[in-house]
């Protein structure tokens, strides 16, 4: 069974998901409380016995240093999708944040294939990444991997 935290994660993700499909842009206050309510369950998971600090601070980092590619790539890679990062980061651990990067960058490079040979897609089409990270921790849940 699934716990109450994951399914939320999945509710938050879908709705960032919407979002940044129709604005391309994500709230800063929903990234903000996403971050708090993270770094919350973290605390909560370590006084819990449930998972070490080092790991929800590695997974943390990980996104600052998305912020970090964010800056020097001129935004090519969100500042929202970074700071979104962070939180799953914090939420998830460093490991299950990597599997989950690596689910979604794989999906994301599937589906600019696909639209490549379909549309005309270009290199330089923008695409919303965040729908990428919900269909990637969906497939991950239901895999048993988190």
């Amino acid at each position: 069974m699934y716990s109450f935290s994951q399914l939320c994660c999945v509710g938050y993700l879908c709705y960032l998901s919407v979002l940044d499909i129709q604005k391309r842009r994500l709230p800063e206050g929903l990234l903000a409380a996403g971050v708090g309510v993270a770094a919350a369950v973290a605390v909560l998971k370590i006084f819990l016995g449930f998972g070490p600090l080092l790991l929800s601070l590695a997974g943390a980092a990980v996104g600052i240093a998305f912020l970090w590619i964010s800056k020097i790539t001129d935004e090519a890679f969100g500042y929202g999708d970074s700071i979104l990062i962070i939180a799953l980061g914090l939420f998830l651990g460093l490991w299950k944040l990597l599997y989950l990067l690596m689910a979604a960058f794989g999906l994301s490079a599937i589906y600019s294939m696909v639209m490549m040979k379909k549309q005309n897609f270009q290199r330089t089409t923008t695409l919303p990444f965040v729908p990428f990270f919900g269909a990637a921790y969906v497939i991950l849940l239901l895999a048993r991997l988190f």
